[in-house]
């Protein structure tokens, strides 16, 4: 997209900086650029005079909105000086602080504090604004707005819409008892944050994101309320807390919360670190599932205010802001379809929920643009019309069986790939029979044909055949390969082509294994694989120098040699892991709980009774490993009798596998 040259970025009619804004908003950006207008808008037609928006290192065009915004007399933008720090840390502190130092801070009247995924709702018919407000509540000169959390609706996709017409329910309970008070410190279950809306005048020691502080602000003469217009306790006023019971606090005002909007958009938030620092991983999926709880209808920001929808269109129809804001979601959007590629992210994708069918996201979202109640897309957007969600043909699935006859285990992994909705191919020279409906037999040999021997007494031998075997598959058939001991867990579906999973080797050291195994037909992994497997007296350049050295001397003597000539795993895990690294296709390895999660194979888990489902399927698990020692141990350790209720007792009664039917 290039930047309309033909339109005055000074076209929307000016609003002046008044010499001493009455209410001044105060906050911080990353990468905001999709939510500014809608925000901004909101917020003028409510009352603020004026914005002081401190941003970090933007790299979605939240710059430039703001310099337009700024020139329009409605914003002052401050780059922050942290960015200039090696390591830039605690940035927000650092911006709430840089701002005071501005003349135009010192002469507000009334400040702020409140994030761009946060909107001031007012639920006293006869408030309007916040001057309405503050006279609503005189005397007082500190109002703690309590955080409402809205949930994500079960939308999934990052919508060009405003957010106030897609998140329409708050997952608060809340209860119209406005007697009883309780104060904590810390937002707990029905606790929640506050924001402040303070007097300028006072004499506070520090101003807070949260709240102001001041050690002795109940004896120094100064009223804080709530957003009941109750006095609040001097153990909060004096103390430190940034949290209340939020059932009485709301009667006049609350603050919408909108911490996570959709699935993507929290990945994107991820992605990028909030403001205090980056968010860790293992964290988001806690975050996001703590803020969409089930939650009640409230639809009244749905219903534009009128100034706020008119300064919005105009917005809209300014070139220069319409271009920016379309071109900053577009930057989301492609940034999430990279992002979901990679193992990581396709993990926390999984995780939330992205890829399961029953998230409502896509008619929710209809509806939301249908109440969007007047508020027009900008220019630069063609339609208005709302993406579908994604939609992934499910792979066709592949195996090989070399071997005794096929026991419940086997049955089991193949029965609940045909049950989450994916063809299942089987590969196999025995004329195999009763194999689960949707099970289609075929002739290994179409494929590869080993050149050395295979066969029930030659274990090794057919491990590695499996190991090359499954590599020419890929390549002629682009289905994903499936040991016969992975349980599928849910659909697979991969947007990047690849289907590699990381297991832990040894403590804290993860390698790429083969047990699923599933690559694009352009992956360099796949081609150097294949070029290794396919020579002759091959010599795999992970082996150190004077193994390499003996095996050349071979060649020179004539001697044959092939990968069945190599130790377990050489053609398998070491031959993948060791090409994703050098190709940097090793990004695309999923974590270890998305197709082996669980204890390790040794401590029986699967036939232990006293093992919860919860401790395989985690919320990002598609497969779960059976491994061949569990067999061994059902044989050894329990005569072949699967016990009562184990985890693997649970996934056969699941599909109706009978295990006694085909004994292992």
């Amino acid at each position: 997209m290039q930047m309309p040259q033909d339109s005055d970025p000074h076209s929307l009619s000016q609003i002046q900086v008044l010499p001493r804004p009455k209410f001044l908003l105060v906050t911080t950006m990353k990468n905001e650029g999709p939510y500014i207008l809608e925000w901004i808008a909101y917020h003028i037609a409510i009352g603020i005079d004026h914005f002081m928006i401190v941003t970090n290192d933007c790299t979605d065009g939240t710059n430039e909105i703001l310099e337009i915004l700024q020139k329009k007399g409605l914003v002052t933008l401050v780059i922050n000086p942290n960015t200039l720090a090696r390591d830039p840390t605690r940035w927000q502190r650092n911006a709430q602080a840089i701002v005071q130092h501005y003349p135009l801070y010192r002469r507000a009247e009334w400040i702020l504090h409140c994030d761009v995924d946060e909107f001031v709702q007012f639920n006293n018919r006869d408030i309007e604004t916040l001057n309405d407000l503050v006279e609503a509540l005189s005397p007082v000169d500190v109002i703690s707005l309590t955080s409402i959390p809205f949930n994500s609706n079960g939308i999934n996709d990052l919508l060009d819409l405003p957010v106030t017409t897609q998140f329409l329910q708050n997952e608060r309970y809340l209860t119209k008892d406005r007697t009883a008070f309780k104060y904590t410190g810390e937002p707990k279950n029905d606790h929640s944050a506050i924001k402040p809306l303070f007097r300028n005048a006072l004499g506070l020691s520090i101003r807070g994101n949260h709240r102001p502080y001041h050690p002795k602000f109940s004896s120094s003469g100064y009223i804080w309320k709530d957003g009941s217009g109750r006095q609040m306790p001097v153990e909060l006023t004096d103390g430190r807390g940034q949290a209340v019971i939020s059932a009485d606090t709301i009667f006049h005002v609350q603050l919408n919360h909108y911490a996570i909007r959709s699935v993507e958009a929290s990945m994107l938030k991820f992605d990028r670190g909030d403001v205090t620092g980056n968010v860790r991983l293992d964290h988001s999926v806690h975050y996001f599932k703590n803020y969409d709880n089930p939650g009640q209808d409230d639809t009244r920001l749905a219903r534009p205010h009128p100034k706020m929808k008119k300064l919005y269109n105009s917005f809209m129809r300014d070139k220069h802001l319409s271009f920016l804001h379309k071109r900053a979601f577009e930057i989301h959007k492609a940034r999430f379809q990279e992002l979901i590629k990679t193992g990581d992210s396709y993990a926390l994708a999984r995780a939330l929920g992205y890829f399961d069918s029953e998230r409502r996201g896509i008619f929710l979202a209809e509806s939301a643009a249908q109440t969007s109640r007047g508020l027009k897309p900008a220019k630069a957007q063609v339609t208005l019309k709302v993406p579908k969600n994604p939609t992934f043909e499910l792979p066709q699935i592949s195996s090989l069986w070399v071997g005794p006859p096929i026991s419940f285990v086997e049955r089991l992994c193949m029965q609940s790939f045909v049950d989450a909705g994916h063809k299942f191919t089987l590969y196999s020279t025995d004329k195999l029979r009763d194999l689960p409906d949707g099970v289609t037999l075929e002739d290994p040999r179409d494929i590869y044909q080993a050149d050395f021997p295979t066969g029930p007494e030659h274990r090794h031998n057919n491990a590695v055949y499996a190991d090359i075997f499954r590599l020419h598959m890929i390549r002629k058939t682009g289905a994903i390969w499936a040991d016969m001991d992975a349980y599928c867990l849910k659909p697979f579906i991969f947007p990047s082509g690849y289907a590699v999973g990381l297991e832990e080797a040894t403590a804290g050291v993860f390698t790429a294994c083969n047990g699923i195994v599933g690559f694009p037909n352009d992956s360099e992994t796949l081609n150097e694989c294949l070029n290794l497997v396919t020579q002759k007296n091959p010599i795999p350049p992970f082996f150190n120098g004077g193994r390499r050295t003996r095996l050349r001397e071979r060649t020179k003597n004539g001697d044959i040699f092939g990968f069945q000539d190599f130790s377990w795993g050489t053609s398998g895990p070491r031959l993948i892991h060791y090409f994703m690294e050098i190709t940097g296709e090793l990004k695309y390895a999923v974590p270890k709980d998305v197709f082996y999660p669980g204890p390790r194979a040794f401590r029986r888990p699967l036939l232990r009774p006293e093992y919860a489902s919860e401790v395989f399927e985690r919320p990002e698990t598609v497969s779960v490993h059976i491994f061949g020692k569990t067999k061994s141990f059902l044989k050894d350790d329990y005569g072949g009798d699967l016990p009562e209720n184990c985890y693997l007792d649970r996934l056969c009664k699941r599909h109706g596998i009978d295990p006694k039917a085909h004994p292992v």
